[in-house]
């Protein structure tokens, strides 16, 4: 007997005074051990190598002290320490644990695309669970400016995040014929033609005149398409000679019948 090693009997006969040398070779002992996870199916780490799903049995196991750990998706990885000091096979039972949290992503307007770590992973409003971590969050509609962020994900908690997009912005080419003429929007001076009028809201009206010396102002109204630039091309007229002589008193009778006279035609 020798402490680790199995016990051995051996049975052999000596004469009176004969000097006899014997030699034995004794196997190391050893033992098997069950790995058993609650719940089951969890991978067996044993010495940097996966080796198996639970329940394993890990046979031939000499006399000492070992440590495997389990590791199965949405639970806690989780090391499992065991002495084998005898041959009686014996368990090991190692409870895991859930670190699994939800998030909910609400977004305005609805139907947003969801991404967790550049993974689609589905469409507002949508609710997922992941195991507890920190992510990388994208919410992205068409002709919508998109939101990131990261979010920490708690094992057994619920997360709701509420996302409000706004529309792209549009742009307007403002082109004159002739060129020069001075551009405002919504009252206020941007500037002479030709001219980009940049981050213009979308979807909305956007009130535009535009004046120039000696010609007709002219009044539009644009609503900016999300993300696109639209081209408008305005060809500035001269004031009617007939509205001009109106604004003489001594040729008003007479004008006014003749300008009556041609609507009438």
């Amino acid at each position: 007997e020798k402490n680790g090693y199995s016990s051995r009997y051996a049975s052999f006969s000596i004469a009176p005074g004969m000097n006899k040398e014997e030699k034995f070779k004794i196997p190391q002992a050893s033992s098997a051990v069950l790995i058993e996870s609650i719940p089951s199916k969890a991978y067996v780490v044993f010495r940097g190598k996966r080796i198996g799903e639970t329940p394993l049995v890990m046979p031939e196991l000499s006399f000492g002290e070992y440590s495997v750990r389990l590791e199965k998706s949405g639970h806690a990885p989780k090391d499992a320490i065991f002495t084998v000091a005898s041959e009686r096979p014996h368990k090991v039972t190692v409870p895991l644990e859930s670190n699994i949290g939800s998030i909910t992503i609400n977004s305005s307007p609805r139907g947003a695309s969801v991404y967790l770590n550049g993974k689609n992973i589905g469409i507002t409003p949508f609710t997922v669970e992941y195991p507890d971590g920190e992510y990388n969050i994208s919410v992205r509609h068409p002709n919508y400016t998109s939101f990131e962020s990261k979010i920490i994900i708690q094992k057994g908690k619920k997360i709701v995040k509420d996302y409000t997009l706004h529309l792209i912005p549009g742009e307007f080419e403002i082109v004159s014929n002739p060129a020069g003429a001075k551009v405002s929007v919504n009252g206020r001076y941007m500037g002479v033609t030709p001219l980009i009028l940049k981050k213009q809201r979308a979807n909305i009206n956007h009130n535009i005149t535009i004046t120039s010396t000696g010609y007709e102002t002219v009044k539009d109204t644009l609503k900016a398409a999300p993300g696109r630039r639209e081209k408008k091309v305005y060809v500035l007229t001269k004031p009617y000679l007939v509205d001009k002589c109106i604004e003489n008193d001594s040729y008003r009778p007479r004008i006014t019948k003749l300008k009556d006279f041609l609507q009438e035609v």
